[in-house]
């Protein structure tokens, strides 16, 4: 995999701040548990784009895997529903929960990836 930046993109530029020391400590424990570097958490600040910690991230990925879990789950229940008439009534329950908590469970995911972009207002005001 290539490292190629275009021109336009190169970060070259530097822009020297003084902190406290209090405030550098603050700025770099966030960095640490954003799994930033501070250059990268200062940048993200400025434009107004949501810092997850990687608790935050572990959680999203761990919600994926439990969505894609049901959504194998499913594809059981909608395979022995169809082939097994006997307990199709129990059968059809469980899949319809199995449906509606892989519904809940999406809903959770898109709610945290959209907590990550910053809104089109902040966006126009960048």
């Amino acid at each position: 995999m290539s490292n190629y930046v275009p021109e336009e993109l190169r970060l070259k530029e530097y822009v020297r701040v003084r902190f406290t020391t209090s405030e550098k400590k603050y700025l770099v424990q966030q960095a640490d548990a954003a799994g930033l570097t501070l250059s990268d958490l200062l940048r993200r600040k400025i434009y107004g784009i949501r810092i997850a910690d990687r608790t935050e991230m572990r959680t999203l990925e761990m919600l994926s895997t439990i969505r894609n879990q049901l959504a194998k789950l499913g594809g059981l229940f909608k395979h022995l529903y169809t082939t097994n008439p006997i307990y199709s009534k129990e059968t059809a329950a469980a899949l319809q929960f199995t449906i509606s908590t892989g519904g809940d469970i999406e809903a959770m995911i898109r709610a945290m990836k959209n907590d990550f972009r910053p809104n089109e207002k902040e966006k126009l005001e960048a």
